[in-house]
């Protein structure tokens, strides 16, 4: 027995060292291993302070340690940039096909960020897809030709040196310890969105969100039944999507700073100060006001289409105007309209460049010109979202001193409190301009933001962290024309009457299909502003 635990011991213990020569295989593999990796530290480095760089180049910082945070985060994209040059360096074929079409994607992409301080989204696939040919090629510069071609030739060369490495053994090791670097990063939560958000990482997933934005879109929600009508023959009906705007923070809500002075000089604005949003991130409230959502039926949100359809069925033509990026929960809702602007095409909140909702004016013009007689316009504003300073002019910066770091941390309360009421008061320039355009018409203008923010309370500062009182407290205001107010007096009275009174979010699809003068079977008068 004791001679078969012996002879048992030594076959375990040669099983072992077999495992472990085939483990070090020798020493070309150390050899050739240490030459793949150091080749891959090498173009890695040589990726983060060319392409890479760009992602990081524009982000404001006031001190030392705001700029170790943004090494940091530049160094771990680093980290899974290398686990990607590593996964395709263990076979020198796949290396020299993906090699070069991920270096000429990401100098296209690094040149327009560079330039024109834009990314790559979807809403950028859809464009270049749904533009003809010759509107693409105007996109394209001899300067942007030289880069593709400076790229590709220092593909062609890396992809030499590669092919010098001489056979890898143990290649499934190395997948294994390449696969760890690229998916554990991507698997922790604080940084799966900057890894995706930013090259080389982003060429992938911002083509599975489109694709996935696309079969949701794809997939058809029923139309609406029953008999819908518009009672006049001309009505402009224009709805603001606000972002970020809390109603404590507006002047004409009893604020102590002039925030809304021009709103405040308006005849015909009510404003709207009770309103509650159940939800405080964008992708959860729009879905809910745009359909016949409410507590006891959350899922409409999901499941059926907006008041869009139903003003299209009463005769509308109807447009959509973003100033943010499309998200998935209420792409739908955007496809709905006859016509679908992007106003801010590559542009995201990390890129800290100037996105002004005035850039919205020329295109709300060119809807205001067609010749159809009722119309729906809607716009999506980026408002008061973080980071402030990019969301108003050096004109409005009334407020001082302002922010001068992306780190939060690193503001002061006033500077923040500074920045952020400087995009509401660009925000009423705005809003004046909107109405300015609609007063000789019978419109109605409704504005309503998709939830509130956080301004210092319990040590909180902007959204979605925690969740609080004040960023369920959007502001919300209606406007309405002279000719409006001639027309509906009884909707004027009713809205005055009930503007202090609490409602929900959910009053919108009612109110404003009501503010339509349309009859439909479909509104609750229980959730609409315009009637007592």
């Amino acid at each position: 027995m004791n001679t078969q635990n012996k002879a048992d011991n030594i076959q375990c213990l040669t099983r072992v060292r077999n495992f472990g020569k085939n483990l070090l295989c020798n020493n070309s593999f150390s050899t050739n291993s240490l030459r793949l990796i150091k080749f891959c530290l090498y173009i890695t480095f040589f990726y983060g302070v060319t392409l890479l760089l760009a992602e990081f180049y524009d982000n404001p910082f006031s001190s030392i340690g705001d700029f170790a945070i943004l090494v940091s985060h530049w160094l771990m994209i680093e980290v899974v940039v290398f686990g990607l040059f590593y996964i395709i360096s263990i076979n020198k074929y796949v290396f020299s096909v993906s090699f070069p079409i991920i270096m000429v994607l990401s100098t296209i992409i690094a040149y327009y960020r560079y330039t024109l301080h834009l990314t790559l989204m979807p809403e950028v696939i859809e464009l270049l897809l749904e533009n003809d040919l010759r509107t693409s090629i105007d996109l394209v510069s001899w300067q942007l030709i030289l880069w593709i071609i400076i790229s590709f030739t220092v593909s062609f060369f890396v992809t030499i040196h590669r092919f010098r490495i001489k056979q890898i053994p143990c290649k499934w090791f190395h997948c294994i310890i390449s696969f760890l670097i690229i998916f554990v990063p991507l698997n922790m939560e604080m940084s799966i969105n900057a890894i995706a958000k930013r090259i080389p990482y982003s060429i992938f997933f911002t083509v599975v969100e489109y694709i996935d934005n696309h079969r949701s879109v794809a997939s058809e929600r029923p139309d609406f039944d029953g008999l819908v009508k518009c009672n006049t023959d001309t009505m402009t009906v224009v709805f603001i999507i606000g972002e970020s705007l809390r109603a404590s923070s507006m002047q004409i809500n009893g604020y102590e700073r002039e925030t809304t002075p021009l709103l405040c000089k308006e005849k015909n604005v009510v404003s709207m100060s009770n309103i509650y949003s159940d939800y405080n991130l964008t992708h959860l409230s729009i879905p809910h006001f745009m359909t016949r959502s409410d507590e006891r039926h959350p899922d409409r949100a999901y499941t059926e289409r907006s008041f869009v359809s139903l003003m299209k069925h009463a005769g509308f033509s109807t447009a959509w105007l973003a100033n943010q990026e499309s998200i998935k929960s209420f792409l739908y809702f955007m496809k709905e309209c006859d016509r679908l602007k992007y106003v801010s095409s590559g542009k995201v909140s990390y890129i800290y460049d100037k996105w002004l909702d005035t850039d919205l004016l020329p295109y709300l013009d060119d809807e205001l010109r067609r010749k159809e007689p009722r119309k729906l316009i809607i716009l999506h504003t980026v408002g008061s979202h973080w980071y402030y300073n990019t969301h108003f002019t050096d004109e409005y910066q009334k407020f001082i001193p302002v922010t001068n770091s992306k780190i939060l941390s690193s503001n002061t309360f006033e500077q923040i409190r500074n920045s952020y009421d400087n995009t509401i008061l660009f925000s009423d320039y705005f809003w004046n301009q909107v109405i300015k355009r609609l007063k000789k018409r019978n419109a109605v203008l409704i504005y309503l933001s998709d939830h509130g923010e956080c301004m210092g309370e319990d040590g909180h500062f902007i959204h979605g962290s925690v969740d609080n009182e004040p960023q369920h407290l959007p502001g919300c205001f209606v406007w309405y024309s002279d000719i409006f107010a001639s027309k509906y007096h009884d909707k004027v009275d009713a809205l005055l009457f009930n503007k202090d009174k609490r409602y929900k979010s959910y009053f919108l699809f009612h109110s404003i299909l009501d503010a339509a003068d349309i009859k439909t079977e479909y509104i609750d008068n229980h959730l609409n502003i315009f009637t007592r």
